[in-house]
């Protein structure tokens, strides 16, 4: 399921006075005076010495800080000449060339600058291990996933700012570390860990890590074919903006031109996630500390505070229409229907089970996630037929036997200049053989270990590539990737075409939705290495590569939470495996099976989801300044199926946020990216470290018990 994220653009400020003389020496101000005066405080015995050693002290830190800001700014100076030497001696190209942006042929967009390297293969492939862990952590937990690009150019950049390796970390070495990262940490969508695969848990279907991988593998790269042939046209020619790609190239440009800005930032970064590591595993000793206790009303129907890192800085990442949303569906949800259909009777179960007030409140929640969804889809109606009519154009335009420069008014390429740009492009044989080489791989793994038909899986695939031209168009110009809208269609589909056959069900959709949702990031990427003029052909490679990392990974983490906590349970909700598995009941066996008067539930919330997601696109239509303050359907509907603690945590989160913009916006731009992904990456690290040790025997040393 996408992300509502507000991506933040990184602001770096910062100014520097001269602490050192041009011999390295200490100016007069510096570190001597300080020394002494500490050295006659500590051996005074006047009452105001203390303050007077902290102002001193504070002194001393602000010295040295400039001392290490001056440092890193004359290393940028020295990089900057590396580079210029570089570029006067022909060995490194200048991206600052003069370049037409109009001319959409991309002649002499691209050179051979070196940025395909081990370190920045095998770095993103790191990162977006952690992006993975992160994935399968907050996906299962809040129902979407979080990008990794911008994680990805900060850690990245501060990392080797901070080794200072011989060669200088280029930003278009950032740019090929990113796009492997972002692709590694997808895959927690991509695999359906976070959707089709729990949903069949929920249903008593597992699998194994080696079916989960084998499916993984089969599913993970179609996406990317089916991306490739797009991005001519929605980056080249028509200039889609793709928010997040925007932003990551503007991240990493914006950290190159401040290096001790960058190196403060990654420190800050390790810390939060340091810090989020260590509360986090203090929590598991002793969770009283993270979840005081509450009244026992409020307890039993999930409302206590649940002061969780991840949740928190998911919070700050979301935003505050979001999170808003979140809680005022949790309220209703929890603690408006929940008491009621508690008091009529009309399940029997505990409160927090599925066979109590949960289990009918979820029904609610679904279903108006399920028509927000499919609203969103239908104002995308007029993106799926521009990209359909562009993609026809094309091939019209080749079939006439004229070239594709003159048909869309471009100049004619010479010889020797396409020959020169086909080094960096993407072949149309690459795309070809590798969308019937995984074609083939999933018609086999699909038929013979998870027993889909083959002629399902051939429907499967063409109506994914017009799904990914939605996902791709969707994301170039508003930023979100409906992947949960899409996969509900894909589940109208085949319960038309596989009637009663759940399985199936979810598997064809979960097809579908892997190739609209690697498709939707990798352009994000290519939109980036397009600003940065990185070559589509090596983003490809190492596009490629993360999938390979990330599907290794987030496997074991899943299977491993899976076995430890129980994906289904209050720990792990899964609030989008819930949604699928009960659009797959619903459309296969019918109402029968719903809890009394749930179908009244249903329909209620049928209308409000649809009422409110029409409202919104309206209002973001005629009055977008107004947009903000309308709540959105989709995370109100979470908000009714995950615990309430958990909307309170990211409610919190976005509080935060908001009173950090409002009282210090210089300190926000700079370091909220960095402390809430931070905050994020701490806890997905350290919850495979935790998980470990639950099944291990480990237990929390402090439990409390509501009679």
């Amino acid at each position: 399921m996408s992300n509502e994220i507000d991506q933040q653009h990184v602001t770096l400020h910062g100014t520097s006075s001269p602490m050192f003389d041009t011999n390295n020496n200490p100016q007069k101000d510096g570190y001597v005076e300080v020394t002494k005066n500490n050295e006659e405080i500590f051996n005074d015995d006047n009452s105001d010495n203390y303050l007077k050693y902290n102002s001193n002290y504070q002194e001393a830190s602000d010295l040295f800080d400039e001392h290490e800001r001056q440092m890193s700014e004359k290393e940028t100076e020295l990089d900057s000449l590396i580079q210029k030497k570089g570029e006067e001696e022909g060995d490194v190209d200048s991206d600052d060339d003069e370049f037409d942006e109009n001319d959409t042929t991309e002649v002499g967009r691209f050179k051979e600058r070196g940025e395909f390297s081990f370190r920045a293969i095998f770095v993103g492939c790191l990162i977006g291990v952690l992006v993975g862990a992160m994935n399968v952590n907050f996906g299962l937990r809040t129902g979407w996933t979080q990008g990794g690009s911008i994680f990805a150019s900060i850690l990245s950049i501060g990392i080797f700012k901070l080794i200072k390796p011989s060669r200088p970390f280029t930003k278009y070495e950032t740019v090929i570390t990113t796009t492997a990262a972002s692709s590694a940490g997808t895959m927690a969508s991509t695999a359906g860990l976070v959707s089709s695969i729990p949903a069949l848990k929920l249903l008593g279907t597992t699998y194994n890590v080696g079916e989960l991988y084998l499916w993984a593998f089969s599913v993970a790269f179609i996406g990317v074919y089916f991306a490739v042939p797009l991005r001519k046209q929605l980056i080249v020619v028509e200039k889609l903006r793709f928010p997040s790609g925007t932003a990551t190239a503007a991240t990493i440009k914006s950290m190159f031109a401040q290096g001790y800005e960058t190196v403060k930032k990654a420190r800050v970064l390790i810390a939060a996630s340091v810090s989020s590591a260590l509360y986090s595993f203090i929590t598991f000793l002793v969770p009283l500390i993270g979840e005081p206790p509450m009244p026992k009303i409020l307890h039993d129907y999930g409302f206590t505070f649940h002061l969780d890192p991840l949740m928190i800085g998911g919070g700050m990442l979301s935003g505050p229409r979001a999170t808003f949303s979140l809680l005022l569906g949790a309220i209703v949800g929890w603690g408006i229907l929940a008491p009621i259909i508690t008091n009529y009777q009309w399940v029997t179960g505990p409160v927090m089970s599925y066979s109590g007030a949960r289990g009918w409140i979820l029904w609610v929640g679904v279903a108006i996630m399920t028509c927000d969804s499919l609203v969103q889809l239908l104002f995308l109606l007029k993106i799926l037929w521009e990209g359909l009519v562009s993609i026809v154009r094309r091939v019209a335009a080749r079939g006439s036997g004229r070239t594709i420069q003159r048909h869309f008014g471009e100049r004619v390429i010479l010889e020797h200049e396409q020959y020169e740009l086909d080094n960096f492009l993407i072949p149309w044989y690459y795309i070809a053989i590798g969308l019937v080489f995984s074609s083939v791989l999933l018609i086999l793994i699909g038929h013979f270990m998870f027993e889909l038909k083959w002629y399902f899986i051939l429907l499967a695939i063409p109506l994914s590539s017009i799904l990914s031209i939605v996902a791709t168009r969707s994301t170039g110009e508003t930023d979100i990737n409906p992947v949960g809208g899409m996969g509900k269609v894909a589940q109208f589909v085949f319960a038309g075409v596989a009637p009663k056959q759940v399985t199936t069900n979810l598997l064809s959709a979960g097809i579908i939705s892997a190739g609209a949702s690697q498709a939707g990031d990798m352009m994000h990427d290519l939109k980036a290495g397009y600003l940065l003029r990185v070559a589509p052909r090596k983003q490809f490679f190492a596009q490629l590569i993360g999938i390979i990392a990330g599907t290794l990974t987030c496997i074991p983490i899943y299977k491993l939470y899976d076995t430890a906590y129980n994906i289904g349970s209050s720990s792990f909700p899964a609030p989008a495996a819930h949604a699928w598995k009960a659009v797959a009941e619903v459309l296969s066996k019918g109402t029968s099976g719903l809890p009394q008067y749930a179908v009244y539930g249903i329909i209620a919330g049928a209308v409000f989801g649809g009422v409110v997601a029409l409202t919104y696109k309206i209002i973001q239509i005629i009055r977008p300044e107004l947009s903000q303050y309308i709540p959105s359907a989709l995370a109100f509907g979470i908000g009714m199926i995950v615990p309430p603690k958990q909307s309170i945590a990211m409610f919190i989160g976005a509080m935060i946020f908001s009173v950090w913009k409002y009282r210090w916006p210089d300190s926000n731009n700079k370091y909220f990216f960095a402390i809430s992904s931070g905050l994020i990456a701490g806890e997905g690290l350290i919850g495979i470290v935790l998980a470990l040790l639950r099944l291990a025997g480990l237990k929390s040393l402090v439990t409390i018990t509501y009679a």
